[in-house]
C-alpha cells in the first residue's frame, strides 16, 4: 500500500523477527540454484500485461510461440476484474486468447491477478529456465536473441541474464563518496570477480583482454542514509535488469512469496512498481554482476546471394524498421517509467528505497561485446560478436 514505508537497512530488522519466532516443520524452504543447468533444453515465458492494448500483447505472443525453445508462456494480467472484462469484450484479440486459455494442449495460459504478488509462482512455470517478458510494449528482438542469451545462462544458471536494464547514477555531491567506498569494499573480495563471460579468444589482444577482470568493480556496495540514486536506461552498462528479457532460474521465484518480504509486497502495489521491485529483489537475491545478452542477433549471411529480400524488403530496409521500433518501445519505456516514478515517489526514488531497504547498491555488468574491439550499432549483434558462441569459447556445459 502506497502509506507503507521501507526503512533503511529494513531487511535486516525483517530478518531478525523472522528468525525470533520458530518456523512450523512444514514451512517450505527457498534454495538458491546450481551454478550451472546444462540439461535444460527449454524455457518458460512469464508474461506481465494489464492488457491496455490487446494488439501489441497478441502480437507479441505470436512471435514468443514461434521461438525454438519455448515450452509455455504464462500471461499474468492484472487487475482481475478489468482485463476480464477487456478480455471479453474484445472479439478481435481477447477473445482469441481466451479461446487458446481454453485449450488444453495449447502453450499459452491466462492469469487474472488482482497484483502481481497474489500469483502462484509455482503453477505458472515447468522449466528451470524463466524469461519475463512486458507484454504492454512491442517486443523488440528475435528468437536467435533470446536463444543466446538462453544458451549463456545454462552455463551461469545461478546468474541473472538480460538484454537491457537501468544504470544507477549517483546524484551529485555525493558520487566520490560511493565510488571510494566501493573501492575500498571490494578490495576486501577476492571471490566474485567475474571475467568477461569468462572466454578466452584465438586473437592474443583479445585472449589477454578476456582474462582480465573488469575495469569496474565487482561485488555490491553499501548504501548510506545519505545517497541517492535515479536511473538510466542502458543496454550496455547496467545495474539493475528491465523485468522485459530477463533470463533466471525458477528457485528464485520462491523468494518471491517469501514471508520475510512481505513489507517489500505490501509497498509495491502497481505493476511497474512490482516489476522494478521483483528486479532488484532478483538482482540482491543473486549477489552478482549481471550477464548480458543482444535481443537480437542477425540472420548469418549468405554469401551465395548478392541481395536477399524478406516479403519483397531488402535487409537494410528490415533493420532500419526495427531500430526505429526500438526507439520508439525506448520511448514508451522511459515514459511509462517516469510517469510511474513522479506518482509513486514523492521526495525520495522509489529505486532508491528499494536499494536503502536491503542496504547496497549492486555493481555494474559486463557487456556481451567486452571482449571485442566494438559493439555493433544498435546492438544488432551476429554470433561472431557473442564469446559464448564461439569454439574457443571454456563451455561449461
Amino acid at each position: 500500500a502506497p502509506g507503507i514505508q521501507l526503512t533503511r537497512f529494513g531487511l535486516m530488522n525483517a530478518l531478525t523477527n523472522h528468525l525470533a519466532i520458530p518456523s512450523p516443520t512444514t514451512t517450505k524452504m527457498c534454495h538458491y540454484p546450481p551454478t550451472t543447468a546444462c540439461r535444460s533444453k527449454q524455457y518458460s515465458i512469464i508474461v506481465t500485461s494489464t492488457a491496455s492494448n490487446l494488439r501489441i500483447l497478441f502480437l507479441n505472443l505470436l512471435s514468443w510461440l514461434t521461438y525454438t525453445s519455448v515450452d509455455s508462456i504464462a500471461v499474468v494480467l492484472l487487475p482481475r476484474l478489468q482485463t476480464n472484462a477487456t478480455l471479453e469484450s474484445d472479439a478481435k484479440y481477447g477473445n482469441r486468447l481466451l479461446s487458446w486459455h481454453s485449450n488444453p494442449s495449447h502453450k499459452v495460459k491466462l492469469h487474472l491477478v488482482d497484483s502481481l504478488w497474489d500469483t502462484r509462482w509455482s503453477r505458472l512455470v515447468s522449466t528451470e529456465a524463466v524469461v519475463w517478458m512486458d507484454g504492454d510494449i512491442p517486443h523488440v528482438g528475435n528468437n536467435r536473441g533470446l536463444q543466446a542469451g538462453f544458451l549463456l545462462w545454462k552455463e551461469n544458471s545461478h546468474e541473472l541474464v538480460t538484454s537491457r536494464g537501468w544504470m544507477i547514477e549517483r546524484m551529485e555531491p555525493l558520487l566520490p563518496d560511493v565510488e571510494s567506498r566501493r573501492l575500498l569494499e571490494s578490495s576486501v573480495r577476492t571471490d566474485d570477480k567475474q571475467k568477461p563471460y569468462d572466454t578466452t579468444a584465438s586473437n592474443s589482444t583479445l585472449a589477454e583482454e578476456a582474462t582480465k577482470p573488469p575495469t569496474h568493480s565487482e561485488g555490491f556496495v553499501s548504501m548510506c542514509k545519505t545517497d541517492n540514486i535515479r536511473l538510466r536506461l542502458d543496454e550496455q552498462e547496467v545495474h539493475v535488469p528491465e523485468l522485459n528479457g530477463l533470463i533466471h532460474h525458477r528457485d528464485y521465484l520462491c523468494f518471491l512469496s517469501h514471508k520475510v518480504l512481505g513489507r517489500l509486497r505490501q509497498r509495491s502495489q502497481t505493476l511497474d512498481e512490482s516489476r522494478m521491485t521483483i528486479a532488484v529483489l532478483l538482482t540482491q537475491l543473486s549477489q552478482r554482476p549481471l550477464r548480458l545478452y543482444p535481443a537480437t542477433v542477425k540472420r548469418p549471411e549468405d554469401n551465395t546471394k548478392t541481395t536477399t529480400t524478406i516479403q519483397g524488403q531488402s535487409q537494410k530496409r528490415l533493420r532500419q524498421r526495427r531500430r526505429l521500433l526500438q526507439q520508439d518501445t525506448n520511448r514508451i519505456r522511459r515514459r511509462r517509467l517516469l510517469l510511474s516514478m513522479d506518482e509513486v515517489m514523492g521526495d525520495e526514488s522509489f529505486v532508491s528505497t528499494l536499494m536503502g531497504y536491503f542496504g547496497s547498491m549492486p555493481s555494474e555488468s559486463v557487456s556481451w561485446c567486452a571482449t571485442t574491439n566494438r559493439c555493433p550499432l544498435h546492438h544488432e549483434a551476429a554470433e561472431s560478436n557473442l564469446p559464448w558462441l564461439q569454439k574457443n569459447h571454456n563451455k561449461k556445459c
